[in-house]
């Protein structure tokens, strides 16, 4: 694992684990942002949806940004402006499949403490991906690492037909505009192909000699 502060951008489904259409922007470490009309702060490591336990995960902060219920421990009404929602060092396990960033009326960004053992972790363990950008979708992430995604496998053929190819972009999948800077995008993988179909056909016997 590199030291914090310094920037690991990777840009490959298959080896890095990031999907990128159309468009992925990488900036310099400091780069300055405009100021965030919504500050969002998580305070479990745990990945759960639980309305009303006074606790306010990723997931939940996710929701509350895109605008759908489930987010309400983590704040009330919406804001048209950018989303920062801000993670401690924590290593965080994603139990309930990949977090999706879907608002399109304003940026979301997430940051975190930094890369390394002492920083923050985003682990999906190999159950899914661990974010999907939406189309249409303006975001920054940064400072965490990213790792642990698994994009789907191909589906199986049909009979005497080839299996469907895999999916790529493990860490992220990327349909809308990203920024990502001091990230670290590690040990996630592509989908497998999926398993061709048995092969069809009719056996004919020959004909005997009188």
């Amino acid at each position: 694992m590199s030291p914090r502060g310094q920037r690991h951008i990777c840009v490959s489904g298959a080896k890095l684990g990031i999907l990128v259409t159309p468009a992925i922007a990488v900036l310099a470490s400091g780069a300055s942002t405009a100021a965030a009309d919504t500050t969002i702060n998580v305070n479990t490591p745990s990945d759960e949806t639980t309305v009303g336990d006074g606790t306010c995960s990723l997931r939940e902060a996710l929701l509350f940004a895109n605008g759908v219920q489930g987010g309400e421990d983590c704040g009330t009404g919406q804001s048209p402006g950018t989303v920062t929602i801000l993670l401690p060092a924590q290593h965080y396990s994603l139990t309930q499949g990949v977090l999706t960033l879907e608002r399109v009326d304003g940026q979301i960004t997430i940051q975190g403490s930094g890369v390394g053992p002492m920083g923050t972790t985003i682990d999906a363990q190999h159950t899914s991906r661990a974010f999907l950008v939406e189309n249409g979708v303006t975001a920054q992430i940064t400072g965490l690492t990213i790792t642990g995604g698994q994009a789907p496998s191909g589906c199986d053929g049909g009979p005497g037909g080839d299996g469907g190819p895999g999916g790529s972009g493990g860490g992220i999948s990327n349909f809308g505009t990203l920024a990502l800077t001091d990230a670290s995008v590690t040990g996630n993988a592509s989908g497998n192909g999926g398993t061709g179909g048995d092969g069809t056909g009719t056996q004919t016997g020959g004909t005997g000699g009188a």
